[in-house]
């Protein structure tokens, strides 16, 4: 019995020092992302998130959300599909490894912004149309991707993603001096 509990507990040691290891790919994954998310959504390709909001999304891929009883977290599920026997017979670890995580940032970056997942093809459909009409946009959608049944309200999400408030500055209006107001 001693031997199986300090199997476990070397089991559990391990874990945390794989996800030690990855913790910086995982940033570096998120701010990549970033990146990519800030110029396809906002103009002039200004940040989407603060800093603040990005270490949000590294903290939710690494450890889950707050109360992580849905097993929100990717890499400790991903760490868990890694010892399904097989998972590597026709894939390189570190690749796989890679992907799911990049992927993964991606897709929390935009679920932070309110994107839709269909959110680029609409904004593409948008630019090519010429117009921001979210009537015009879902006709003009729903020709092109019937299956996809794109309905008004995450029309409206893709056509209005964008900036988290805290991640851009803007200037504060100016405020004349409390005896000029009185």
């Amino acid at each position: 019995m001693e031997a199986l509990t300090a199997l476990v507990e070397n089991g559990k040691k391990a874990q945390w020092a794989l996800m030690a290891q990855l913790q910086p790919f995982v940033e570096s994954a998120v701010e990549s992302a970033h990146k990519v998310v800030s110029a396809e959504v906002s103009p002039n390709g200004q940040p989407v998130l603060d800093i603040t909001g990005r270490e949000h999304v590294v903290t939710t891929l690494m450890f889950g959300d707050d109360d992580n009883t849905d097993g929100s977290s990717i890499v400790l599920n991903l760490l868990g599909r890694c010892k399904t026997p097989g998972t590597f017979i026709k894939v390189d670890p570190w690749m796989y490894m890679r992907k799911a995580i990049s992927s993964a940032a991606e897709s929390a970056i935009r679920r932070s912004i309110n994107d839709p997942h269909i959110g680029r093809k609409v904004r593409r459909v948008a630019e090519e149309i010429g117009t921001r009409d979210v009537e015009a946009v879902l006709v003009e959608y729903n020709k092109r991707y019937p299956n996809d049944r794109l309905a008004k309200k995450r029309a409206l999400a893709a056509l209005n993603a964008g900036s988290d408030a805290m991640a851009t500055w803007s200037p504060l209006p100016e405020v004349s001096p409390l005896s000029e107001r009185v």
